[in-house]
């Protein structure tokens, strides 16, 4: 995983020698949560709540026209919510859940001509391919797998899929501060498209899904 974030990383500077091509970091503060799709909603199986998470990382935005850009980058995304089951009859459990991910988002911007001296706004639309590289359950890396109490413990990790494909949606502003420095904000929507459950969490019927709202601060050079 190091070799692959490494790489990855690597390559994204290496684009930044080409024209237009922009660089840039973000961090992105964020409500995520679970959707239980299925025949498991009638079994009790439900989102319970969301949480707060921060994703960080690289962009890269290769334009290739005045008001249109393919975006990617590189990012540690934390998502997850509170999932609530039924147990023992009519009583209720809760868990907390979070999965962190290595993504690369792959996505089209779309910008308005200036809204404002200096200022445009865009729009994104895409897709981004997470991999699994931490997840706690009640804030736990490992978990028992033999009841509470019992001594045969698993990773978390291994209750969840490795591989994640999300909807990507986004719009913002962004503000040029010098020939090549830009700064931008704007509101990112995630929706889960791909199950991540590994059928450990609630049997084969079980499809769990990540959603994700966020609020993103960057700037590019």
């Amino acid at each position: 995983m190091k070799k692959i974030i490494l790489a990855s990383c690597f390559s994204l500077l290496s684009l930044g020698a080409f024209a237009q091509l922009e660089i840039g970091v973000k961090v992105t503060p964020n409500l995520g949560w679970n959707r239980i799709d299925g025949s498991n909603e009638s079994a009790g199986y439900e989102g319970d709540g969301s949480r707060m998470h921060l994703n960080g990382g690289l962009v890269l935005d290769k334009f290739f026209g005045d008001n249109y850009a393919f975006s990617t980058g590189l990012l540690l995304a934390t998502k997850g919510g509170t999932l609530s089951y039924p147990l023992l009859g009519t009583s209720i459990q809760s868990v907390d859940i979070m999965n962190q991910y290595l993504e690369i988002p792959v996505s089209l911007k779309l910008y308005t001509n200036e809204v404002a001296p200096d200022i445009k706004a865009y729009f994104q639309l895409g897709g981004a391919f997470g991999f699994l590289t931490a997840a706690k359950i009640d804030g736990e890396k490992n978990i028992d797998i033999d009841g509470p109490g019992g001594n045969e413990t698993e990773k978390a990790t291994k209750s969840f899929n490795t591989v994640e494909l999300s909807a990507l949606l986004g719009a913002g502003i962004e503000y040029q501060l010098g020939e090549s420095t830009k700064v931008f904000t704007g509101l990112a929507f995630q929706h889960g498209l791909t199950d991540i459950s590994d059928k450990k969490l609630g049997g084969d019927d079980l499809s769990m899904k990540n959603s994700m709202l966020g609020l993103d601060f960057g700037i590019k050079f």
